[in-house]
């Protein structure tokens, strides 16, 4: 076992010991640190201080003290945190019940857990002290507080603890419904719609907003409903709008599903079928969902055959284009029975970044950016 200095983990480059990655990764790392106590009624509170990427459990002599960004229940070494860690470098604060210290030597255990099988990095540290008054406050980090993470206060839908809503870094679409003109968008905390005539609000949906407020992905409007997703521990919600009173709406969810938590990559509607990757910062995979009730009708999660890893994807003359954040494009034929790929390449001179810009059809060519590099192909049908 290695032992050397916080942080441990590996990717970010701020590791004082780096830990193997393993050719697949990880799911969860284990850590344990032993310290003498003379006499365990003469300390003063105690506060446990712990920063992980992506979810931890803390155990103390056998008894588990903390859990954060995990399930409930049983862990098992392929459980996932619930999420990506939005802020990676700062520390989650915890009262410590010192209640069965005991005299002599006490042993910290902890389970760090990635939130995918893909993901990039992994970071781990840990401090015990005693408890400053006023200062020390269990909960998310100060920086996660101030940009609205959560972490108290009221709450809006599944997220709560958000503060005003500002911009995130989805695009408006345009709509028409319920004889207005309205613009919808995906803010920091709700998607919402306004009126195209003086910007009023007309309705509000939060549940598909992660409480990290990164929102990248449009939404989706489709016969009176919109759809909308984010990763993070999130998903996508679809609700349908409804007209209430003379000048305003009110949304109904249909149904919210976490098979569907889409980082950036986007989502289509294609003859009742949602298609997008669902996944964040740790990886994921194409899926295929029911637009109409948000039944998995199939994914590429296994390992063994996940030809279509997380990714960007747009439609266009009954297809699917679909770019992995790899760099692979496919070419993919809508079904709600089966994954079927009907061709790929990979464009010439990748860098080594993730490939997240969208792929764009336009007049029968089609559109692969590499960073600073540009690539055109036709795609036009013969003749035409």
């Amino acid at each position: 076992w290695l032992a050397g200095k916080a942080q441990f983990g590996y990717g970010d480059d701020d590791e004082a010991t780096t830990i193997s990655s393993a050719p697949e990764h990880y799911p969860t790392y284990y850590f344990r640190h032993s310290f003498e106590v003379a006499d365990p009624a003469k300390l003063k509170p105690l506060f446990l201080r712990l920063l992980r990427d992506d979810g931890a459990i803390v155990y103390l002599n056998g008894r588990e003290i903390a859990r954060d960004n995990l399930p409930e229940g049983a862990l098992a070494h392929a459980t996932l945190a619930l999420g990506a860690t939005p802020v990676e470098s700062d520390f989650h604060g915890f009262d410590f019940p010192g209640d069965n210290l005991v005299a002599g030597r006490n042993v910290l255990a902890i389970a760090v857990h990635q939130s995918g099988v893909d993901s990039s990095d992994v970071s781990f540290d840990l401090e015990l002290r005693e408890k400053v008054a006023e200062r020390d406050r269990p909960g998310p980090p100060a920086t996660e507080r101030r940009r609205g993470f959560g972490g108290g206060g009221g709450g809006f839908g599944r997220g709560g603890g958000f503060g005003e809503s500002g911009a995130a870094y989805a695009s408006a679409i345009a709509i028409d419904f319920g004889g207005r003109k309205q613009y919808v968008q995906f803010t920091s905390k709700t998607v919402a719609g306004v009126s195209a005539e003086d910007g009023s609000l007309l309705w509000r949906y939060d549940a598909p907003s992660n409480r990290s407020g990164i929102n990248c992905s449009s939404p989706i409007y489709l016969d009176g409903h919109v759809f909308a997703a984010s990763a993070y521990g999130s998903g996508g919600g679809k609700a349908r709008l409804v007209p209430d009173g003379a000048s305003g709406f009110k949304t109904e969810e249909v149904w919210f599903s976490r098979d569907m938590e889409n980082h950036h990559g986007g989502m289509v509607v294609v003859d009742g079928c949602l298609y997008g990757a669902n996944g964040g910062n740790g990886g994921g995979y194409l899926v295929c969902l029911d637009f109409e009730t948000g039944e998995v009708l199939w994914n590429e999660r296994d390992a063994d055959k996940r030809r279509a890893r997380k990714g960007s994807i747009a439609q266009a003359d009954g297809r699917l284009y679909y770019r992995t954040e790899e760099g692979d494009v496919l070419l993919i034929e809508p079904s709600r029975e089966s994954y079927l790929e009907r061709g790929r390449f990979e464009q010439p001179d990748r860098t080594r970044s993730p490939a997240w810009t969208h792929p764009v059809i336009a007049n029968g060519k089609l559109y692969i950016r590499d960073q600073e590099t540009l690539f055109c192909y036709n795609i036009a049908q013969a003749g035409s």
